[in-house]
C-alpha cells in the first residue's frame, strides 16, 4: 500500500511513520511537509521505503505533480495549523492554511479523478461548548466552533461532506480529541506540564505555570490515534465522520496530580494570566462508541501509562541536553 502523508513532520505523523515501518508490510511511504528535509529530525526518512517532497499544499501546481507521481491508496491530511491558542492572535494564518490547502487537495483530486482514501483529520474544538446532556458528545452534536481554529475545521468537515457526496471522493472525516503520548511538544498542555513537573524535580526550575486547570478534557494517547486511523481507513464509511477519543474526561487539574504521583515532587501551580483563552470550552468529553462499533477500534493506552512514558522520554531528553550543555561549557 502506499501512503501519502500531508505534515508529515508533525507529532502524529512521527508516531505514524513509525507504526507503519513496524508493520514490515513494505509499506511505500510518501511525505509532504514545507520544512527542508535536512531541517527535520526524523531518522525515518533516511528508510528505503520513505521519500519525502518539500512542498507545501497552497501550491497547487506543485500539490498535482506529487500526486500523479505517487498515485497513494491513502493520503492522511495531518497539514494543518493546529493551535487555538495561535489562530485568535493569527485569524488569517489559521483559515489559509486550514482551509485553502485542503480545498486544493481537493480540487486536484478530483481533476485526477483519484480513488484514494483521504482520511482527514478534524478536532474536537468544532463542537464548542455543548449542553451538559450531550456529554459524551457524539457526532450527531451541533457544531458550535468558538475560535477561529475551529471554525477553520468545521469548515474543512463541510467541504469533505461537500466533495464526498458531489464528486465522489472517497474522504473519511475524524473529529479527533486532545491528544498526549511521547515526543508530543512542550507548546502543547500536558507535555509543557511533564516537562516542567520533571525540570522542578531535578532543581532545574522553581516555578509551575499553568492557564485555567478546572478545564475537564478527553485526552487520547498519540499511539491510539494511529490505530483509531488505520481502523477508519481500513473499515470507515466514506464521507462519515468519526470521533477518535478515550470516552474519559480529566480535569486538568487531575492531570498534574497524577504527574506529582508518578514524579514524587510536590510543587505549587502560579496561573499565568496570558495562557487563558478569550472563550474556552469547560468540558469537552467525547463518546467513543461510533468508530468501536464499527471499525472495531479499542484503547491500549490509558492516562497513566501515557504520562509514565511521556516522562521515561522527555526526563531522557532533558538529561541529553543538560550534558550537552556540560561539554559546551
Amino acid at each position: 500500500m502506499k501512503y501519502l502523508i500531508l505534515g508529515s513532520s508533525g507529532f502524529v505523523a512521527y508516531h505514524y511513520i513509525d507504526f507503519l515501518i513496524k508493520q514490515k508490510n513494505d509499506h511505500q511511504i510518501f511525505c509532504i511537509d514545507i520544512c527542508d528535509k535536512q531541517k527535520i529530525e526524523n531518522v525515518f526518512y533516511n528508510s528505503k521505503n520513505i521519500q519525502f517532497f518539500n512542498a507545501s499544499l497552497l501550491d497547487r501546481k506543485a500539490l498535482r505533480k506529487i500526486l500523479i507521481k505517487t498515485n497513494p491508496d491513502f493520503i492522511i491530511h495531518l497539514a494543518a495549523q493546529s493551535s487555538v491558542a495561535f489562530s485568535w492572535s493569527h485569524p488569517y494564518e489559521s483559515f489559509t492554511n486550514n482551509i485553502y490547502c485542503f480545498l486544493n487537495l481537493l480540487e486536484e483530486l478530483k481533476s485526477l479523478k483519484s480513488e484514494a482514501k483521504v482520511l482527514l483529520v478534524g478536532s474536537s474544538e468544532e463542537y464548542g461548548k455543548v449542553s451538559s446532556i450531550d456529554i459524551p458528545i457524539k457526532e450527531k452534536t451541533l457544531l458550535n466552533p468558538l475560535s477561529p481554529y475551529a471554525i477553520s475545521r468545521a469548515t474543512q468537515n463541510q467541504l469533505a461532506k461537500i466533495y464526498s457526496s458531489a464528486y465522489g471522493l472517497n474522504i473519511i472525516c475524524t473529529r479527533s480529541f486532545n491528544h498526549l503520548g511521547p515526543n508530543q511538544s512542550i507548546k502543547f498542555v500536558i507535555s509543557s506540564f511533564v516537562d516542567q513537573a520533571i525540570k522542578i524535580k531535578l532543581k532545574l526550575k522553581k516555578t509551575f505555570v499553568c492557564g485555567n486547570i478546572e478545564l475537564i478534557r478527553d485526552f487520547i494517547d498519540v499511539r491510539d490515534v494511529i490505530n483509531a486511523y488505520e481502523c477508519i481507513l481500513k473499515n470507515g464509511r466514506v464521507g462519515e465522520t468519526y470521533n477518535v477519543c478515550s470516552g474519559r474526561g480529566y480535569k486538568l487539574k487531575e492531570v498534574v496530580d497524577i504527574i506529582k504521583k508518578l514524579l514524587d515532587v510536590d510543587f505549587e501551580l502560579t496561573v499565568d494570566k496570558s495562557l487563558l483563552r478569550p472563550i474556552d470550552n469547560e468540558v469537552i468529553i467525547g463518546s467513543n462508541e461510533k468508530i468501536c462499533a464499527e471499525t472495531e477500534f479499542k484503547l491500549q493506552y490509558f492516562m497513566q501509562q501515557s504520562l509514565s512514558d511521556m516522562i521515561e522520554f522527555q526526563s531522557n531528553e532533558i538529561l541529553k541536553k543538560e550534558e550537552r550543555d556540560v561539554c559546551w561549557i
